[in-house]
């Protein structure tokens, strides 16, 4: 599956692995029905629908067009697509994240980051506050039964 014969396959997996139907990426691409179908079964879009696919997947037009990738990018494509086992462990909401994260801007992608690095920071202080005041049940109760 390296030749430009082999558009549709790609461009299909490519779809599935980003979390969008046919459907879907006619609708955000503006696209016909038609088109998108002649698309999926090895036509090659004119350089701005291509172009406009790249970036919806996430991946160069080298890649959908060939199936390969400059050195510089090869990393990153391998990244990009991942088999279905690497989805082996993921839960449904946990692919449903991943899937919406990918569509962020990178500066999106960066305040998403801070925001759950907050998150788990206050959750993990939240946790140590919680154990000094009372390091267990017992602790708990012998404290309540002092001030009765």
């Amino acid at each position: 599956m390296n030749g430009v014969n082999d558009f549709g396959e790609r461009l299909r997996k490519a779809l599935k692995n980003a979390g969008y139907t046919q459907a879907r990426a006619t609708e955000e691409l503006k696209l016909s029905k038609n088109a998108m179908t002649n698309y999926v079964n090895g036509r090659i879009p004119d350089a701005t629908i291509l172009y406009n696919l790249s970036k919806l997947l996430g991946l160069s037009m080298e890649y959908l067009l060939t199936g390969k990738e400059t050195k510089a990018r090869q990393q990153t494509t391998d990244d990009s697509i991942p088999d279905s086992n690497s989805f082996g462990k993921l839960t449904d909401d946990e692919i449903k994240f991943l899937t919406l994260y990918r569509q962020l801007s990178n500066k999106d992608k960066a305040k998403i980051e801070g925001m759950l690095e907050m998150k788990i920071f206050e959750s993990q202080e939240s946790k140590k506050g919680e154990s000094s005041i009372f390091p267990s049940g017992e602790g708990a109760a012998s404290k309540e039964k002092k001030h009765a």
